[in-house]
């Protein structure tokens, strides 16, 4: 990929884009998701391989880069601690509001300290990562902050998310740093008709937060997926979105297999296909339920009825099944 001047400019001042053409130097990234959804996990396995340049990030080489951890919502024992230590990072620098016992925590209540809080945090922080035995001062530095939310007084209110945003990217660039913040998605209901489409707007907040962050991440529970497994995702602002389906290892650490997640037309015309084969010939009638036994018999048991009914509303339409009464269907032998 040939870079713009402006985009080489940014690199010599910020040092490489932490995930190229995905989270740009310089700028600040969102990683979403539900509480306990896995977004330590995720962050220390990126951690990883920012700190040794051993492995990519879903496929992408990723440069080496310093990193510290600002923590605000737990303990460094109690959180990210624990998936660092899984990684072999857990020397990372880091700083927990939670462990420093001089902090006064009225401060937050007054949104106008705020900046000046997380400018002494950062402060800390980058004292822990220059005297880190992993520093090199020749590489770029990126700062995770879990949760930024912290520092943002109402990230429902437009004007309030603009404001913090913004001035978080300012206070990123002033220190030459890379900021990368997670933040809790709102709750979630059963229904799928009453959730947000797309999963990056199921942030709680306002949809400013994606209209400001340089890129946006979620990591989707499997609750929330289609396929029954954990997705993540990320969307960046100049590059289309990806989907990656992870799974989970026995040790908790998340594993990818090198795919990306297919669309929901690429799934929905795999199931039809997996359907049509559960029809021993083009005579035979089958109730949905039947269909329904068949498919869980075969392996395809982690789906639900409505995605069953999709696929086979896309085959009658296609005119491959055919509806012979309310509920019974048969397969009709293309022409």
């Amino acid at each position: 990929m040939t870079l713009s001047p402006a985009h080489l400019l940014r690199q010599r001042r910020f040092g490489p884009d932490p995930i190229p053409q995905v989270m740009p130097a310089g700028g600040i990234s969102i990683l979403g998701g539900l509480p306990s959804a896995g977004k330590s996990r995720i962050l220390a396995m990126w951690c990883h391989a920012w700190l040794t340049g051993e492995s990519r990030i879903f496929g992408v080489a990723v440069p080496r880069l310093n990193v510290g951890i600002l923590s605000t919502d737990r303990s460094w024992l109690d959180g990210m601690g624990v998936w660092c230590d899984r990684y072999d990072i857990g020397d990372i620098a880091h700083y927990s509001l939670q462990d420093d016992a001089t902090f006064d925590w009225k401060r937050l209540r007054r949104r106008e300290e705020r900046p000046a809080v997380l400018e002494a945090a950062l402060g800390t922080l980058m004292g822990a990562i220059r005297t880190s035995s992993r520093y090199d001062p020749s590489l770029g530095t990126l700062v995770i902050a879990d949760t930024v939310s912290t520092f943002i007084p109402n990230t429902h209110d437009y004007n309030e998310v603009f404001v913090s945003i913004t001035g978080l990217r300012k206070l990123a660039q002033n220190r030459l740093i890379s900021l990368l913040g997670t933040m809790h998605s709102a709750k979630q209901k059963v229904g799928p008709k009453e959730r947000y489409c797309r999963y990056i707007d199921r942030v709680a907040g306002s949809v400013a937060i994606a209209g400001t962050a340089d890129t946006m991440c979620y990591i989707a529970v499997p609750e929330e997926t289609e396929v029954g497994q954990p997705i993540f995702e990320w969307h960046p602002h100049l590059a289309p979105k990806q989907q990656f389906e992870l799974t989970v290892k026995a040790n908790g650490l998340f594993s990818w297999d090198g795919k990306e997640v297919a669309s929901l037309e690429q799934i929905t015309a795999q199931g039809a296909e997996g359907l049509l084969a559960l029809f021993k010939d083009d005579a035979e009638e089958l109730q949905l339920g039947t269909i329904i036994e068949r498919a869980v018999d075969a392996g395809m048991d982690n789906l639900n009825e409505k995605t069953f009914r999709r696929w086979i509303n896309t085959l009658v339409k296609d005119g491959r099944l055919k509806k012979v009464q309310r509920g019974c269907y048969k397969r009709v032998r293309p022409s």
